[in-house]
């Protein structure tokens, strides 16, 4: 088969960080050395010399390139949106026919694989292009594709080039060009390596697609370089450690996710289809390289939101642990259903956690020393403790014993249940420091109401203020974010009780 022409590009794609400016500056001087650069590129105004030092924000464009004209060969370094990339094209000097076994770029690929050398791993991603024009007729471009392929450095075994080829008459061009990707495919291949064929009559549209025009980033590398930012996210992904407690980055991982639906977008645009091999796994079979590309990108967003999903269960989980003495609230409620709801909702507004087990303790027929000894135990496990005095039981002091004196004390009147009271007892003995009364509704005072550690809660702003910040200089972790906790209609049940007949 003779060829017109052949041409070898590479690509290496790092971070635009200082580590990543480093890297890609050794891989320039080598590149300027084996490949023998010595000149500025000429017709351009940029400096052959890569800067030495890191320029963080600087904006995207070319920062340096050099070309030798005895090689044919020349090399570019951009910056783009985060990202530093060195593009090299030479020809490759092709002789007239593939009849010599190794293949028109078996010399280049060798010089540019002691160009990346050892710092391969390091990269983002690195991609070769092997372009050619076919001189002789052929059935297809696909049909040649399938005789070039085993000239190719690296061609995967089993390579079958599926048709995969776009007529360019749209973007002005007057034939075909085809394109397709040799080299081990899928998430996991780091390395790229297409091969791009078209006749003499599509010179100007192969090289322009392939290299550029001088109007900006090549249409080629534009995808190369999304592929690779998505390729290497799945590979990080993939060598991850998983599971709680180690995904908890997750700013980092929605910066990530909004990346790669950037690069899933802009791969969406590649000007020609790129054809997968048919040793491609698993689901990307079959599919186009820039369709594979955007199944990468799917699974990455998969693997995004569930990271971020068990990033949200660690932190729970973390917060569960770490806050045991900072968000747990002893509730002493009695037998009013209502009120007992309405301060758990209360407490939950605040992103506190009310402990309900404190009644089962004393809902007993007897209250011995075990249940103060349980009381106890309860209230060592959390950092407050609140105990709500609403009218359970209707009281009145019997003659005899009542001062006659004392209208009041005639009059029957409401008042908390007897094991909240004897609960209030135990808390006021084991742990009076972290002890809050709350007496709501009309129900008759056990305790002086000028004790600060006393609220009267009548349902509005003031009072709820009053306990919030009481709960707050316990140490409680409240969180008055959601304005939920002031509503006003919580306690209207049992505020709106008259007195009692």
């Amino acid at each position: 088969m003779k060829l017109r022409s052949t041409d070898f590009i590479g690509h290496v794609f790092a971070q635009d960080t200082p580590a990543g400016h480093l890297l890609v500056r050794k891989i320039w001087t080598r590149c300027c050395s084996v490949m023998r650069l010595w000149y500025p590129m000429s017709g351009v105004a940029i400096e052959r010399e890569m800067p030495a030092e890191h320029r963080p924000a600087a904006a995207s464009g070319e920062i340096c390139a050099a070309e030798s004209l005895k090689m044919g060969v020349q090399a570019i370094v951009r910056r783009h949106e985060g990202s530093l990339l060195l593009s090299l094209i030479s020809d490759t000097d092709a002789t007239d026919s593939t009849d010599s076994g190794s293949g028109p770029w078996a010399a280049v690929d060798d010089r540019w694989t002691r160009i990346v050398g050892v710092d391969a791993d390091d990269l983002m991603g690195e991609a070769r292009a092997y372009l050619t024009q076919i001189e002789d007729p052929v059935d297809s471009l696909a049909t040649a594709a399938r005789e070039l392929a085993p000239l190719v450095p690296g061609t995967a075994n089993g390579f079958d080039a599926q048709a995969g080829r776009k007529n360019l008459d749209e973007a002005g061009g007057g034939g075909n060009v085809f394109m397709c990707e040799t080299g081990p495919a899928g998430a996991a291949a780091s390395a790229r390596r297409l091969l791009l064929l078209g006749r003499p009559v599509d010179a100007a549209e192969l090289l322009s697609f392939a290299w550029g025009d001088g109007t900006g980033m090549p249409p080629l590398t534009r995808y190369l370089w999304r592929a690779a930012t998505i390729r290497a996210e799945h590979r990080r992904f993939d060598a991850s450690v998983t599971g709680p407690g180690s995904v908890t980055g997750n700013r980092g991982l929605r910066k990530d996710r909004r990346r790669v639906e950037g690069a899933a977008r802009d791969i969406r645009t590649a000007v020609l289809p790129l054809v997968a091999p048919l040793d491609t796994p698993g689901d990307l079979v079959s599919a186009d390289l820039h369709t594979a590309d955007e199944l990468i990108a799917a699974m990455d967003r998969r693997a995004v939101d569930l990271e971020l999903r068990d990033a949200a269960n660690a932190r729970d989980a973390a917060s569960e642990t770490a806050a045991s003495t900072d968000r747990h609230v002893v509730v002493i409620c009695g037998s009013y259903g209502r009120v007992r709801d309405d301060m758990h909702g209360f407490l939950r507004a605040l992103q506190l956690r009310p402990i309900e087990a404190v009644t089962s303790v004393v809902d007993g027929p007897v209250l011995s020393a075990q249940s103060v000894d349980l009381l106890r135990e309860c209230f060592a496990q959390a950092r407050a403790i609140v105990v709500v005095l609403a009218p359970e039981d209707v009281v009145v002091l019997r003659e005899g014993v009542r001062d006659e004196k004392d209208a009041d004390a005639a009059r029957p009147a409401y008042q908390a249940s007897p094991n909240v009271l004897f609960c209030l007892g135990v808390a006021l003995t084991a742990s009076p420091e972290k002890t809050i009364v709350v007496r709501i509704g009309r129900s008759r005072p056990v305790l002086a109401d000028g004790a600060s550690n006393i609220v009267r809660l009548d349902g509005k702003p003031p009072s709820l203020h009053r306990l919030a910040r009481l709960l707050g200089s316990l140490g409680c972790a409240t969180d008055e974010t959601d304005s939920d906790w002031l509503r006003s209609e919580r306690f209207a049940d049992v505020l709106d009780l008259s007195e009692p007949a």
